[in-house]
């Protein structure tokens, strides 16, 4: 199902944001206002990419299977760490289950954005704008 995390992680609390960073700079522009916001780019853009993909995203590793809802508590876990906060996987981030499982998922659904990029440059391109 999922591939195991490479030795760059290690527990390393910024691979994470790494990984972010990866998925963000083939999919999002500089947000405009609260509309606009990353992870309002990243909930839709993954969302209709998911449908494009050779190898569809598999959310079942959570405990809601709504993209959305996961690429939102996706986000609650960037932000924590990014804000230098320790995540804790309970309240609205135990969707997650644990950080291995949302490394894992985000290292998972990079590779596969970065293999759609490959297939479809143009179409990743024409969405970083929208």
């Amino acid at each position: 199902m999922y591939a195991r995390l490479g030795p760059m992680y290690q527990g390393n609390v910024l691979y994470p944001l790494g990984v972010f960073a990866v998925i963000e700079s083939l999919l999002t522009h500089d947000p405009h206002g609260g509309y606009d916001s990353l992870t309002r780019q990243i909930k839709a853009k993954m969302s209709l990419l998911n449908g494009r993909f050779s190898n569809l995203i598999d959310y079942s590793c959570f405990s809601s299977d709504k993209s959305n809802t996961i690429w939102g508590c996706l986000y609650s876990y960037r932000s924590a760490i990014a804000h230098g906060r320790t995540p804790t996987f309970d309240g609205n981030l135990q969707v997650l289950k644990d950080e291995k499982t949302a490394v894992t998922f985000l290292d998972n659904a990079a590779k596969t954005l970065l293999r759609h990029a490959l297939q479809e440059p143009k179409l990743v391109l024409d969405l970083q704008s929208c």
